[in-house]
Parts: C-alpha cells; sequence; structure tokens
C-alpha cells in the first residue's frame, strides 16, 4: 500500500479529506558523530555528496519555501556568496550586529562596513570588522564565489540536515517511552525527514507525519519507501502549516520535538495551541520539548566537526551570545573539494524561547503542563527539556 499524502496547497476540505499540518523539523544540529538505527535507511540524495546536491540545484534554482525569514547572523561585506533562487536564504547574509557582538557606538566597526563615530583609519576598522566576524562567517568568505547559501531545509540544506538526524538521542527515546505508555495513534508536527516519525512506526504506531517543507518530506517519503510495507501503511504524510491545520481526526498523542516550536511568531504559536487542543482526543497528550542555553558562561560560539550517517564530514557552527533571543547555526561540508565547484553553506536563524514564556503561553491557551523532565545533564550548551501537557478541564 502507498503511503498515503496530502498537500494542503490542493486540499481545501478537512472534513473529508487530511488538510493542512506543519511546520519544519529542528535547526538543532547534533555535535556528535551519528549511525543509522533506522530500518528504513537514508534518503539517496544524502548518499550523492553535498558537492553533487550543489551542482544540481545550482542550474534551477531551489525553493526558498520552507527557509525561515530570519536566517543570519554574518556581514554580508565580507562574504560573496551566490544564492541560488532563495530570498530567505539571502537574507542570511544581511548584517547582524547583535548576533555578531558588534556595537558601533564603542567605535568598532559596523557589519555593513560603515565605519563608525570613533573617527579611526582604514585600517583599524578592518581589523575591528575581522575580529568581530563570527567564525562562521569567516570560512564562508574564505569559499568567496563558491559558496552557494541555503536554509536548513530547502532542497540544498534537506539532505545534510537528514544526514546528521539521528534516531537514538535523550529526546527521540524519552518521546518513545512517553508514547509507550498509552496506546493510540500519534500525529508528529513537524516531522521533518522522520527523526521521531520512523521509530513511531517502528514500535507499531499509526502515525500521521505533519510537516511544511516537501525538501524534507520527499526525504521521508524516500525513507518509506524503502521501509518494510507494514510501516509504509501505517504512516500518513501531510504537507501544511503548523499553526493552522484541520484533520477532522483526534489523536491521542501529539508530538513536537526541540526548536520547531520556535520557528513561529507569536499568532503562529497561538494557531498551534488551537490546533493542537481540537486534534486531542479525551485524556490525550501534547508532548513537546523545548531548547534552552545552559553553559551561560562559555563562548559564544562553538565550531565543530560532526560526521553524517553517510560518512560526510561536516563543520558545525552555531552563533549563541547568553541571553540572546535567537541562535545562527551553520552547516558546510568540511572538506569539500579543491578548485571551484560550488559548496553548499546552509544557515539559519533561530529563535529562542524560554522555559518560562513558554509554559505561560501554555496555560493561557489551555493547555495543562502535567509533568516536566530534563533530558540534558546539567552544564551542557544544549538544555532540552521535555513537557507533557493535557487540555484543561
Amino acid at each position: 500500500m502507498p503511503v498515503t499524502t496530502t498537500d494542503a496547497t490542493t486540499v481545501r476540505d478537512a472534513a473529508t479529506v487530511r488538510d493542512a499540518a506543519t511546520g519544519h523539523e529542528t535547526t538543532r544540529a547534533r555535535e556528535t558523530a551519528v549511525a543509522d538505527r533506522t530500518t528504513a535507511g537514508r534518503a539517496s540524495a544524502a548518499a550523492e555528496g553535498p558537492t553533487a546536491l550543489c551542482e544540481t540545484a545550482e542550474a534551477g534554482g531551489f525553493s526558498a519555501s520552507s527557509v525561515t525569514a530570519e536566517a543570519g547572523g554574518f556581514s554580508q561585506s565580507s562574504v560573496t556568496a551566490e544564492v541560488d533562487g532563495s530570498e530567505a536564504a539571502r537574507e542570511t547574509l544581511a548584517a547582524d550586529e547583535t548576533a555578531s557582538g558588534h556595537e558601533s557606538a564603542s567605535g568598532h566597526e559596523s557589519a555593513s562596513g560603515h565605519e563608525t563615530a570613533s573617527g579611526d583609519g582604514p585600517a583599524h576598522h578592518e581589523a575591528a570588522s575581522a575580529h568581530a566576524l563570527t567564525l562562521a562567517a569567516r570560512r564562508i568568505a574564505e569559499l568567496g564565489d563558491r559558496a552557494r547559501v541555503c536554509g536548513l531545509y530547502d532542497a540544498l540544506g534537506a539532505p545534510m540536515y537528514h544526514d546528521l538526524a539521528t534516531y537514538d538521542d535523550p529526546e527521540t527515546r524519552a518521546l518513545l517511552t512517553a508514547v509507550r505508555a498509552t496506546p493510540g495513534a500519534v500525529l508528529d508536527l513537524a516531522a521533518g525527514s522522520g527523526r521521531f516519525t520512523l521509530p513511531l512506526l517502528a514500535i507499531g504506531r499509526q502515525v500521521t507525519a505533519l510537516d511544511l517543507s516537501t525538501d524534507m518530506l520527499a526525504l521521508l517519503r524516500t525513507a518509506l519507501d524503502r521501509a518494510p510495507a507494514s510501516m509504509r501503511e501505517r504512516c500518513t504524510v501531510v504537507r501544511g502549516d503548523m499553526s493552522r491545520f484541520a484533520l477532522g481526526q483526534r489523536f491521542p498523542h501529539i508530538l513536537l520535538g526541540t526548536t520547531s516550536l520556535s520557528l513561529l511568531d507569536e499568532d503562529g504559536r497561538a494557531g498551534l495551541y488551537r490546533g493542537v487542543l481540537a486534534h486531542l482526543a479525551e485524556g490525550g497528550r501534547f508532548l513537546l520539548t523545548v531548547l534552552e542555553r545552559g553553559d551561560c558562561d562559555a563562548p559564544d560560539e562553538t565550531a565543530v566537526r560532526v560526521t553524517g550517517a553517510g560518512g560526510t564530514v561536516y563543520e558545525l557552527y552555531e552563533h549563541w551570545p547568553a541571553g540572546a533571543d535567537s541562535r545562527t547555526v551553520t552547516l558546510l561540508p568540511a572538506d569539500p573539494p579543491r578548485g571551484d565547484s560550488p559548496v553548499p553553506v546552509c544557515t539559519d536563524r533561530v529563535a529562542v524561547l524560554d522555559l518560562p514564556r513558554l509554559e505561560e503561553e501554555l496555560t493561557t491557551s489551555g493547555l495543562t503542563i502535567t509533568s516536566r523532565q530534563l533530558l540534558s545533564p546539567p552544564g551542557e550548551r544544549h538544555r532540552v527539556t521535555l513537557l507533557t501537557t493535557e487540555a484543561s478541564r
């Protein structure tokens, strides 16, 4: 039996068919080497390598529909990068003085390259600008015209993101444990390429996987095509917006992973909460995780090498000043081929939603928090908390 698929751009009647739902999966990339632990395996696109993907997209451009509009974090003046068809990815190259730590009033050069009130000479400002750039911006500047900037969820970025997704991490294990406690179908919001969907199918659950990115869902469908028929038959793939969806059914379990919620603005989150309440079965639970910084004294930016399931080694940069309202993640191949071949550079700026504010929003919307579970050891840079909620009585 083929995988059931619904596209919200063509389906309007939620009373008779499965309609719109979802957002993106996590800009949270892994800082450890990962291995493939699913029976479904990986999409072939990742195996073809990032350079091949980049060359393919270079010919005809790529969709920017799934790239967050807030992408950014490094200086346009210092980076020369051609972006094929993605307006949102172009915004990644815009100046981000706050994220980069620039303070024009102090006499430092701004990200746009304009001199400030200090009146120092050009040499001083060039040195100040180079010092202020993030590590990711410097690396992209080294690539020059070879850089092809994209988002983490579009045609170039999705396979790289998928290559780093792991199905055996504390978050996934905690969610599986919670779902196992009671029977019933699962609605996986912002399902992406299947980080939660595939393990849920593997334990025998009926899963509706919802996401906005066509590129991420294409990877999920490829994985499902390679999975046993018994898994495919229990999966319904839906494309749409997680801030406004109507599926015409209720679920005992609704899941939303890591930073997906922070991809929505306040109005979008309010719409999400309404949708969740409309789709929770009697006694059902909405499980979601929130990401915060847990190492406030650590550097603002980290740079690590990570190995994908297909063997590709990547450079992963995260710029996240303590107390900032957003973080910028940049991912690119660590060892691109020599010469002038294009190099994909995935970057997204993601809003940070702290736990107290999230809990207040959930309570106000009509959801009661029944438990909180810290999923990461104290002191780690990424502090992940799992919230279990239910409809208020």
